[in-house]
C-alpha cells in the first residue's frame, strides 16, 4: 500500500468509530432532544467518566454539572458527531454502584437511553445538583 493513502484511510477510519460509537453509546439519540449550545459556567469534571452505555470512552465524556441539569461534551477529537447536550435532573437517576476489576464506579442512568459509568469522585461532584438522593447516594458523600 502506498504511504499516500495511510492518512486517509486512518482519518474515514477515525471518523467511522466516532460515527459508529455515537450511535451504540446512545449519544445520537440524546443529541435529537437535548442538544445545547455553549459551556455553561460550574464545576468541569474531566477524565473521570469511564463508560458511555456499552463504550468504554476514559477521557472522551466531560461533565458540568448546573443548577438546569447535566451538561456533556466530548473532548476535541471525538466531537464530530457528539454535539454538546445538556440533560435535565429530572432524567438523570441516582447512581448504582457498580463493580469494575478492583475499582468501585458509579452508574447513572440518562433519560431511558443510556448510561454513564463514572468515577466516585464524579459523581460527589454531581450529587449536590441532583433531585434525589439514597443510600448510596449518602453513602457516597462520605469523605474516602
Amino acid at each position: 500500500m502506498d504511504a499516500i493513502w495511510v492518512v486517509p484511510l486512518f482519518v474515514v477510519a477515525w471518523i467511522g468509530m466516532d460515527y459508529l460509537f455515537s450511535l451504540l453509546s446512545g449519544w445520537r439519540t440524546l443529541a435529537g432532544t437535548f442538544r445545547a449550545g455553549a459551556k455553561p459556567p460550574g464545576p468541569r469534571v474531566r477524565w473521570q467518566v469511564v463508560r458511555v452505555g456499552p463504550i468504554p470512552e476514559t477521557g472522551v465524556t466531560n461533565m458540568i454539572p448546573t443548577g438546569q441539569g447535566l451538561y456533556l461534551y466530548a473532548g476535541p477529537l471525538y466531537r464530530s458527531f457528539r454535539p454538546p447536550l445538556l440533560i435535565p435532573w429530572r432524567l438523570i437517576s441516582a447512581a448504582r454502584e457498580v463493580r469494575e476489576l478492583w475499582w468501585k464506579r458509579c452508574e447513572i442512568a440518562v433519560a431511558g437511553v443510556t448510561a454513564i459509568r463514572m468515577s466516585r469522585r464524579a459523581y460527589r461532584t454531581l450529587e449536590p445538583f441532583m433531585a434525589t438522593t439514597d443510600r448510596l447516594t449518602s453513602r457516597l458523600s462520605r469523605p474516602a
